[in-house]
């Protein structure tokens, strides 16, 4: 069994050694943790960036791997639909 901590630092591990060396793995790896990112500047003038991750991508799991999984009836599939974090630049 692997932790999700150590499928994240192997992948910002994997992203990092590519960055500079191999574009096309760069952006395939990026494609799998990040869902999507939105550029807003606020009435103030700062850029607000809300970036959507994919732990999902980044894990390499199908929806269907945690669904259905607890303890019981009436136990609501794990959603692995990408959380929203926003970020000021």
């Amino acid at each position: 069994m692997v932790s999700h901590e150590s499928s994240v630092r192997q992948y910002l591990d994997d992203l990092r050694g590519v960055l500079e060396t191999d574009i096309e793995e760069a952006r395939r790896l990026l494609s799998l943790g990040l869902d999507r990112i939105v550029l807003r500047r606020n009435e103030d003038g700062h850029l607000w960036a809300e970036v959507r991750g994919n732990l999902a991508g980044i894990l390499q799991l199908d929806d269907e791997v945690l669904a259905g999984f607890g303890a019981g009836r009436g136990i609501l599939p794990l959603s692995l639909r990408p959380r929203t974090a926003r970020l000021v630049a």
